[in-house]
């Protein structure tokens, strides 16, 4: 019974730190150009909003209240961070930019983990939880070669068959 809630809140903290971390190549452009004032704010305004709602989520929630405190943390840094990076970076637009990098492949990567997930729950055998768990994750890396065309034109020309030399 215990390992359930653990679980959760494991895969909760696992989300947030996913958020947080997608937010680092845009902050990573934001230091670029010596454009410091949005990180700045953002931290001042989720500092002066965000730590009373910690404060009240975790009093009332514990673990699975802090999680998704820091979840909403990293799902602010992201927004704040990507709208403001990509701005002034010809031909992208930002909305399209997020839909495209960072939402497909997150449904799509929980949707396809969520039914693994539940599928494997109710295998008893060893051998076919096996079986179970290979084949989820080449249907992950169908779904995401289907979502991200950048990874599939990657793995199209990797896979390339390119005759060498022979002498």
């Amino acid at each position: 019974m215990l390992l359930i809630p653990c679980s959760l809140n494991i895969s909760k903290f696992l989300l947030a730190s996913f958020l947080a971390s997608c937010s680092y190549p845009a902050l990573s452009i934001l230091y670029s150009r010596k454009q410091l004032r949005p990180v700045v704010a953002t931290n001042l305004v989720s500092l002066v909003v965000l730590l009373p709602l910690l404060i009240v989520a975790v009093v009332r929630f514990g673990a699975m209240g802090a999680a998704f405190m820091w979840g909403l943390y990293g799902l602010t840094q992201y927004v704040v961070y990507q709208t403001f990076g990509l701005r002034g970076i010809p031909k992208v637009r930002i909305l399209s930019s997020m839909l495209q990098d960072f939402i497909n492949p997150c449904v799509t990567s929980f949707a396809v983990a969520g039914v693994a997930g539940y599928l494997l729950s109710r295998v008893e055998s060893k051998i076919f939880f096996v079986f179970l768990l290979g084949f989820g994750l080449i249907v992950g890396w169908f779904f995401a070669l289907l979502v991200c065309k950048n990874l599939l034109n990657i793995v199209v020309e990797k896979l390339k068959w390119k005759p060498k030399n022979c002498l």
